[in-house]
């Protein structure tokens, strides 16, 4: 049983630790527990006092039901019971700067994907936001921790292929740059984890930009480069741009684009999701006007995912363990 608290570990410290979860199977220090518990996919989590859970040995062979698996390795939410192991998947990244409409984004994604019409009464949310949630202020990221979602073809997806959507926390919040340091480390153990939680393949890479920004912030210029220094080269043909809050086809942030490398040639779409939760009566006809505009953005970013190639991370993973990272 490892004595050493993981997360410390990942961070380039080495501090002892004091408990270990049952789900996850990591060790952590008091500190890190206590971080643990307060998130919300892993707050109903059993954290262990090391000295009690001596007697149980973790073993990473141990045969798991597909439920177990997916609870233990995704942390997020499934949309079926099972897995069909004889469908394909693919898997996106969605990052963003605190404020540029991911969560909402996310959600617009599911409803899209599980054919939600205009006028239906009825919404699907991945990321529930709770009452506490709703009254924070936006400069501050609702997600705290990586998630990912699962959508099956099984569940009436309009893919016939499993979806893993994964959900970063927002850079550049209230909580300052040690928050955005972390939420990279968690996007580095994601790379180099050996265990089924790990990643080791990924499909497209989506940065999210507010469509009114005339340049780019600093925050973005800092997710932009420190990301893709994690990733590697091998991933530029997969990097999307989900452009939000767009009101017109020609947004300003274009221009912002047009300025950097790395972005100014990689595909983007727009998107405006203030008609996910309007009240499909509105005698205004604004509302299905974006609904009808995201679905054909989400249209578009389908066709272009089902023409690139998967990409393994295991280039970005073997730099990130020379660097150290493991």
């Amino acid at each position: 049983m490892r004595n050493v608290c993981q997360p410390c570990g990942e961070d380039g410290k080495i501090v002892e630790a004091i408990r270990i979860c049952v789900q996850c199977e990591e060790s952590y220090c008091e500190v890190c527990s206590q971080f643990h518990s307060a998130q919300k996919l892993t707050r109903s989590h059993e954290l262990q006092k090391l000295d009690q859970a001596q007697g149980t040995e973790v073993c990473d062979s141990q045969e798991k039901t597909d439920d177990e698996k997916s609870n233990s390795e995704h942390g997020g939410e499934e949309f079926v019971e099972e897995r069909d192991g004889s469908c394909r998947e693919k898997t996106i990244i969605l990052m963003g700067e605190t404020g540029s409409g991911k969560s909402t984004l996310v959600n617009s994604l599911a409803n899209y994907l599980l054919q939600v019409e205009y006028q239906d009464d009825v919404r699907f949310e991945l990321v529930y936001l709770e009452k506490e949630e709703h009254s924070k202020n936006q400069a501050q990221s609702i997600t705290e921790w990586i998630s990912a979602y699962i959508i099956h073809p099984s569940c009436g997806s309009r893919l016939d292929y499993t979806l893993n959507i994964v959900d970063m926390p927002g850079f550049g919040d209230t909580r300052g740059i040690d928050f955005d340091e972390r939420t990279v480390s968690q996007l580095r153990h994601l790379f180099t984890s050996k265990s089924a939680d790990g990643l080791s393949h990924i499909d497209a890479v989506c940065f999210l930009l507010r469509a009114p920004d005339a340049r780019l912030t600093t925050t973005q210029n800092y997710i932009f480069d420190s990301i893709l220094s994690v990733f590697g080269k091998n991933i530029a043909d997969n990097i999307f741009l989900m452009i939000t809050f767009a009101d017109t086809n020609t947004p300003e942030v274009l221009a912002a684009i047009s300025k950097k490398e790395g972005l100014k040639s990689k595909p983007h779409f727009l998107f405006n999701n203030c008609s996910l939760y309007s009240g499909n009566d509105d005698v205004d006809d604004s509302p299905y006007y974006f609904w009808k505009k995201t679905v054909e953005s989400f249209d578009a970013f389908f066709e272009k995912l089902g023409r690139v190639e998967t990409k393994s991370l295991k280039l970005s993973a073997e730099v990130l363990r020379a660097e150290g990272y493991h």
